[in-house]
């Protein structure tokens, strides 16, 4: 029942975004048959200050995470685009008991499928499993990458003319369905593209995941009580060549509960074949 009650969060998401926002390009759209596109990127977090079970920040032990992802996407028709996304990530924790891990990260291996398209709107629908390089969940720097998961979502992408500069937006709900003791997720992730010069895309993010562990302990307020995290990432991308380009971007954790906070930087080189 909390299951289902996780997937009726994103259809009620979705809705949302349909019926209100009504200016909503990126993850939604799939690539034309025969056309890939991969991004290797870069990304170095760091934390001492935590969100407590009541949002507020406490100190805690120094952590550093660095993690190296290629995300691969090929059209195998054009509606159907096959997506491989194998990591390499390395975690560090100080602290009295310090811990370390270097290593193979998550892969995930899925597909996006495009549903409807007309008038700038395209709505698709997407399945990835995810499969942990950690395996020790008792090691603190492991503990967050030891689950398996499956991760059902829906994507709605809108491009638009914002004056003169090519403009999208990318709206993603999810329900992430994890192994073990680990909690279920819902997830709701947002993207504004701008772009304002022809080699130049400025891209504003937000990441949210709100934990199910709240609902399975019957509290009152379900998600916004229990374990949760929200991002913003803002950057850059630069096309320095028809096929190549470059991004740069800063992150930080804006608010949570029972998470670190977060903040890093963003690098990434993308290549379209």
């Amino acid at each position: 029942m909390l299951r289902l009650a996780g997937f009726l969060a994103v259809v009620l998401l979705v809705a949302f975004l349909l019926f209100a926002s009504r200016t909503a390009q990126a993850g939604a759209w799939t690539l034309p048959e025969g056309k890939g596109q991969a991004i290797i990127t870069g990304t170095f977090l760091k934390a001492d200050r935590y969100f407590d079970s009541r949002g507020q920040t406490i100190r805690g032990p120094d952590y550093r995470k660095f993690e190296v992802t290629a995300f691969i996407e090929y059209g195998l028709t054009d509606s159907l685009t096959a997506i491989l996304s194998p990591s390499l990530l390395s975690t560090r924790v100080s602290g009295p008991e310090p811990a370390q891990y270097t290593g193979l990260g998550y892969t995930e291996a899925g597909a996006r499928y495009r549903l409807f398209e007309h008038d700038g709107w395209i709505v698709s629908a997407q399945a990835i499993a995810g499969f942990p390089g950690p395996t020790n969940a008792l090691n603190p720097a492991e503990v967050c990458c030891t689950d398996k998961y499956a991760d059902a979502r829906i994507l709605v992408g809108k491009s638009f003319m914002l004056g003169d500069w090519p403009t999208f937006v990318d709206a993603q709900a999810a329900y992430r369905l994890r192994s073990g003791a680990a909690s279920d997720e819902i997830r709701f992730d947002l993207t504004l593209g701008v772009r304002p010069l022809p080699k130049w895309l400025f891209l504003a993010q937000s990441f949210n995941v709100l934990a199910m562990n709240a609902l399975a302990s019957g509290s009152t307020l379900g998600l916004l009580s229990g374990t949760r995290y929200h991002k913003v990432q803002v950057g850059v991308v630069w096309d320095f060549a028809d096929d190549w380009s470059l991004q740069l971007a800063g992150v930080a954790t804006i608010a949570g509960k029972s998470a670190p906070l977060e903040h890093g930087l963003v690098s990434g080189l993308w290549y379209r074949f």
